[in-house]
């Protein structure tokens, strides 16, 4: 959820219009909110939820964003069967595996215009179960860069030359 606050964030100080979906009252809407972003509340119910689909569907016609980022499969159903004939991009992001080799995740999988994943290791995980790597990129972190500041542990704790120091 930090994912999508930062990158939240980050897209609106680009000058572009976003807006959150969240459950009611959790925590990702209340920190979504706390981070000045546009929020709007909807319980999204089972995966194969028809009413959830219904209620993504309203969504995308009083939003018309250009794009949706999920995080998990229940939105990416939700979200891309609600978009039927809307130009509107499906993209995920996963900070972990969430599919294996099983039907529904091959079929969400389809739903998707785009993957996004932070590890190289999750992307080979999904390339090997048929993604097209065309459609699936690595953001390392997700979150922001870190920057190298080397030396630094060495000056603040002053451990002896001769210790490792790993990061």
């Amino acid at each position: 959820e930090k994912w999508f606050v930062e990158a939240a964030k980050w897209f609106t100080e680009e000058g572009h219009h976003v807006m959150v979906c969240a459950r009611s009252d959790s925590r990702f809407e209340t920190t979504a909110r706390g981070a000045g972003l546009n929020t709007v509340s909807t319980p999204f119910g089972g995966d194969f939820d028809p009413f959830a689909v219904a209620r993504a569907h309203k969504i995308l016609k009083q939003v018309k964003p250009q794009c949706v980022l999920t995080n998990f499969n229940k939105e990416a159903w939700h979200f891309g069967l609600a978009r039927d004939k809307m130009d509107t991009r499906l993209i995920a992001r996963h900070g972990f595996p969430l599919w294996s080799d099983k039907l529904h995740h091959k079929l969400v999988a389809k739903l998707l215009d785009y993957l996004i994943v932070n590890a190289e290791t999750i992307r080979d995980r999904y390339l090997a179960l048929g993604i097209n790597d065309k459609k699936l990129s690595v953001i390392h972190n997700g979150v922001s860069q870190v920057s190298q500041r080397f030396g630094e542990m060495r000056k603040r704790w002053k451990p002896a030359d001769s210790t490792s120091l790993a990061v």
